[in-house]
């Protein structure tokens, strides 16, 4: 059922009309039969992140060594405009893949949260256009209120630093609104 609700998602998306939301992929990508595109599909009830190879036909292949046990839930999914490093924003905090050439993914900073002042349910995180900045969206664990991290990406080894002042608090309480963030370009 999980796999039929995923691909319906994944229908939808095309539907939809997606065309200018999602960051160009200009980079990264390659090997086999896939054009070098995509598609890692995080499930919030369990551990595993799902990754996906695009052929130019649109047929998806499973990539080697999928689904990848994350250890924690995955509620949002980034990756890089370089097809370098994927963010998983998790209960626990965001933690970092390494993206190889054919799309695989291996967990960084042995394995270990990159950032933990960010966390909830329904976190989301995003890359800015430029692949230097990690934006996540959850309950801010130094400040005990619905915030906004700001993070710089390091291009070399994808770890996060905490902007100064970040995370900013968006109001206090209990309660858990999803934001989601879009970079202009």
């Amino acid at each position: 059922m999980r796999r039929f609700q995923g691909l319906c998602g994944l229908l939808l998306l095309g539907v939809a009309g997606c065309g200018g939301f999602f960051v160009p992929q200009t980079g990264g990508g390659g090997g086999g039969g896939n054009t070098g595109d995509y598609i890692y599909v995080g499930n919030g009830s369990d551990p595993y992140i799902a990754g996906f190879g695009v052929s130019s036909s649109g047929a998806l292949s499973v990539l080697s060594g999928s689904p990848y046990n994350n250890g924690v839930a995955a509620q949002s999914l980034a990756v890089t405009p370089s097809n370098t490093f994927l963010y998983a924003g998790t209960t626990n905090g965001i933690y970092l893949y390494a993206i190889s050439s054919n799309g695989s993914i291996s967990v960084q900073n042995s394995g270990s949260a990159v950032a933990q002042d960010m966390v909830a349910t329904q976190m989301q995180v995003e890359v800015d256009s430029t692949g230097s900045y990690l934006l996540a969206s959850g309950f801010g664990t130094s400040i005990g209120a619905q915030a906004i991290g700001i993070y710089t990406i390091n291009t070399s080894t994808g770890l996060l630093t905490a902007v100064g002042g970040s995370p900013i608090p968006l109001y206090t309480g209990n309660a858990s609104t999803p934001t989601v963030v879009t970079p202009t370009g």
